[in-house]
């Protein structure tokens, strides 16, 4: 088939489909003590595509009419320690959960961010940890190895597509191992 004006574009406007995103989200944010807080927040995020037409499921088999979009995890969460003392001296440490259906096509994981700063009148230090533990870290991406990505009716063995994780090529991603920063900051 040749490319043309006429079977690559639309002369007209045309609407392929709809999306409903629901969600809530519960938060806290707790004074412990006089310089502790401890803050929480866990977000559901329900978002699906609705009245795809039969055509565009045909030609994109991971869309999924009505169903959780792919890379949009339907559950995340955070929680967090912060210290701060009115001399100047800060420290924060971060947890954060990513459920599936995430963007890394890997089962659901957390990590760990955690920081120190000390400020003395106009000239700010800090020193931050990004990944704390590690946790779901890697290099390069592992093809095959990523979870299995759902396909609409059209992608079932019946119509020749994938029937497997293995056989679409799902990669799952990781994140960076442990990385350091230091910050220093004067204000003029």
């Amino acid at each position: 088939m040749n490319p043309t004006v006429n079977n690559l574009a639309f002369s007209t406007t045309f609407n392929a489909a709809g999306a409903r995103y629901r969600g809530i989200v519960l938060s806290a944010n707790v004074g412990i003590m006089r310089d502790l807080a401890f803050n929480a927040s866990y977000n559901i995020q329900s978002a699906a595509y609705i009245g795809i037409p039969q055509d565009i499921l045909l030609q994109n088999t991971n869309l999924l009419d009505g169903g959780q979009i792919t890379g949009i995890p339907l559950r995340q969460g955070t929680a967090g320690l912060s210290y701060q003392q009115r001399s100047g001296f800060a420290a924060r440490i971060d947890t954060t959960y990513v459920g599936s259906n995430n963007s890394w096509n890997r089962n659901p994981f957390w990590f760990a961010n955690a920081s120190v700063s000390q400020t003395s009148g106009r000239v700010s230090v800090g020193l931050g940890v990004y990944n704390l533990v590690n946790s779901a870290a890697q290099q390069y991406g592992l093809i095959g190895a990523g979870v299995f990505v759902p396909q609409n009716y059209y992608g079932g063995g019946a119509f020749g597509g994938p029937t497997s994780a293995i056989q679409p090529g799902t990669e799952e991603y990781g994140l960076p191992f442990r990385q350091y920063w230091l910050t220093t900051k004067v204000s003029i």
